[in-house]
């Protein structure tokens, strides 16, 4: 089975396997879907949502993440105008996706519009990735005035509010969603991953010690605060206790408030 054949049926394993063991494999290969247009691997898994598949392919570095189709929709664009909530998120989280690529006439972020993904919208605004309200050329869509045209007056007042002042309307945002508790959360798994990997040095583990310390050294002194007291208490197995997750993830929360953007 070829790659692009793998991510048509959802086998996980399949690419997983494919990836991993052809190291010079056209991840960006394109070919004609059954809909009559010619699509990248990554695209054709935005148009069906297969997220754990997204993800296989966004680690490749290889990928190409803002190639467009033979309709000029990216890999975002696909996902916004599919609807596939999970994998439009997933995609905004990574940093190499130009949000506002795409020579369509209708932005990525219209399609949301157009269909009243509200969730996903208020998503992208708490990210604080770029959006044009209008797409390209003179006939082009422009969403607020859409969104009162075709009845949603909640999503038009939401976007209106944001042109105004959209710091203040981001952050009120953030709050609504639970932006900064998922932050805080992903940071708190990825301090005890790396306070963990302490449990691993030998001795004679010199260069992975100096790899650990690089990492945490360019991080605030709050935060390298806590990986320490949290590496030391793994290193004594003292730090199970159901008070100390606690008070180490209410730190982490804070220090995600404290430099949000």
């Amino acid at each position: 089975m070829n790659l692009y054949n793998a991510v048509l049926a959802n086998d996980v394993g399949e690419v997983a396997m494919l990836l991993k063991n052809n190291p010079s494999i056209d991840v960006n290969w394109m070919k004609c879907y059954q809909d009559g247009i010619t699509r990248s691997c990554l695209q054709l898994a935005c148009t069906l949502g297969h997220r754990k598949i997204i993800l296989l392919l966004l680690a490749h570095p290889g990928i190409d993440v803002n190639a467009e189709d033979d309709i000029e929709k990216t890999a975002l664009g696909r996902a916004c105008y599919h609807y596939n909530k999970s994998c439009v998120e997933l995609l905004l989280k990574d940093p190499r996706v130009d949000t506002l690529k795409g020579r369509s006439r209708m932005t990525p972020f219209f399609w949301l519009v157009e269909s009243h993904q509200l969730e996903c919208i208020k998503y992208w605004i708490a990210s604080g990735r770029k959006f044009e309200l209008r797409g390209k050329g003179d006939n082009a869509q422009e969403c607020i005035s859409y969104a009162k045209k075709t009845g949603f007056f909640d999503l038009a007042l939401l976007l209106e509010n944001f042109t105004v002042n959209p710091i203040q309307k981001r952050d009120e945002i953030r709050k609504e969603i639970g932006w900064y508790d998922e932050r805080a959360a992903e940071i708190f798994a990825r301090v005890i991953f790396l306070s963990d990997g302490l449990l691993e040095i030998r001795t004679n583990s010199e260069e992975k010690t100096t790899r650990f310390f690089n990492i945490t050294r360019q991080l605030p002194m709050e935060l390298q605060m806590i990986i320490c007291s949290r590496a030391a208490g793994s290193m004594k197995n003292n730090i199970k206790s159901e008070d100390s997750e606690r008070a180490f993830r209410y730190l982490a929360l804070f220090f995600v408030v404290k430099y949000r953007n």
